[in-house]
């Protein structure tokens, strides 16, 4: 979906995931980037915290809407314990290999108007 707007009320959604039951819809970037600019480090516990996203459930007459806590980020942290301390890097050649295996099934699931599994290579 595309959409672009000068003038809205609210910030558009950064992700929406949608389900039969129910969605997930984030605004805002990662801070992790704009917290290094700022000087803000790794090792700080504020570091990467997200604001919440906002979560609907939806299933019979059951029907709840509430915010859900995004995944603080912690990228940057497990990079700076990779270079500094010898730990395993936070992504493997596999992480990579997986995402470009779920984007180009999203490239044809679109293309032949059905579902496909997701199988790792």
């Amino acid at each position: 979906m595309l959409h672009a707007t000068a003038l809205a009320a609210l910030e558009p959604p950064r992700f929406a995931i949608h389900g039969t039951r129910g969605n997930y819809v984030k605004t805002g970037l990662d801070v992790q980037e704009d917290q290094l600019k700022a000087d803000l480090r790794p090792g700080n516990p504020e570091f990467g915290r997200n604001s919440p996203g906002l979560l609907r459930e939806v299933d019979g007459d059951h029907d709840l809407c509430q915010e859900f806590a995004t995944r603080d980020g912690a990228f940057y942290r497990a990079l700076a314990a990779s270079v500094l301390e010898g730990k395993p890097f936070p992504v493997t050649s596999q992480d990579a290999i997986d995402v470009m295996t779920i984007i180009d099934i999203a490239i044809r699931s679109n293309a032949e108007g059905r579902r496909l599994d997701f199988a790792p290579l």
